[in-house]
């Protein structure tokens, strides 16, 4: 694994681990200037399994699992069967450029919650959320990066930092796993994307010590304003260059 994918790696892993999203959209929109969207989305898909289940599996105690149940996992997996068709049948080209799109607009939008307040309750009707929580699911089916569009659907719901973290990790885990499988069944899954795995699996472990370390020490604000405004710089990069 050659050491700019890695260091990207470390830091969207590492910020995932700290606000509870965030690995993918980090990592496409840095990565893909020089790697193919296509090989990237199904190693986020693995490496962010094994992430998810650590979390998942630690802190479960705070899961909200009737809003996960009843709520985002129904919403979301009628999208994520969307999203995964258009990603199947998508070229390259209009994935990067679909991707720099979506993350100057969901990076604005967070940057505008952030420091403003504006959004600060997320969507104010059910229809609002409903539509939210769908989008969520097309974006994580197409790129996995459902985390943004998802924040913005549950931010209204009163959740501790801890119930919020847990909770997303759960919704990736179960996500991810019906992701797999559909992978196994068209073939997606190699021996080369293996030893991508392999070999980025101590990376991860790593970003999720120096997470977890971070989690209960920084502002999350503050670091979603850095982590965002990066990716608004990067996502307009990617959309010109695209």
């Amino acid at each position: 694994m050659a050491l700019p994918l890695a260091l990207i790696l470390f830091g969207a892993f590492a910020a995932q681990t700290v606000v509870g999203f965030g690995s993918a959209i980090i990592t496409l929109t840095l990565a893909s200037f020089v790697y193919p969207v296509t090989a990237l989305v199904p190693l986020l898909v693995l490496l962010g399994t094994l992430q998810s289940a650590y979390i998942a599996a630690r802190h479960s105690r705070h899961v909200e699992w009737r809003l996960l149940l009843t709520r985002i996992l129904p919403l979301m997996g009628v999208g994520l069967a969307i999203g995964f068709l258009g990603f199947d049948s998508a070229p390259e080209v209009a994935l990067k450029r679909a991707l720099g799109a979506i993350v100057v607009v969901l990076s604005a939008l967070e940057l505008c919650r952030v420091f403003s307040g504006i959004g600060e309750d997320g969507p104010r009707n059910p229809l609002a959320a409903t539509a939210a929580l769908l989008g969520a699911g097309v974006m994580h089916g197409l790129l996995a990066i459902g985390g943004p569009l998802l924040v913005y659907a549950v931010s209204r719901i009163p959740m501790t930092p801890a119930a919020f973290r847990s909770t997303l990790a759960y919704v990736w885990l179960a996500l991810n796993a019906v992701l797999i499988g559909a992978y196994i069944t068209t073939g997606r899954l190699d021996a080369a994307l293996g030893m991508e795995v392999a070999l980025a699996v101590p990376v991860v472990i790593a970003a999720v010590v120096i997470g977890e370390r971070i989690h209960h020490r920084i502002d999350a604000q503050r670091f979603r304003q850095g982590v965002f405004g990066l990716l608004l710089v990067a996502g307009a990069a990617l959309l010109l260059s695209g």
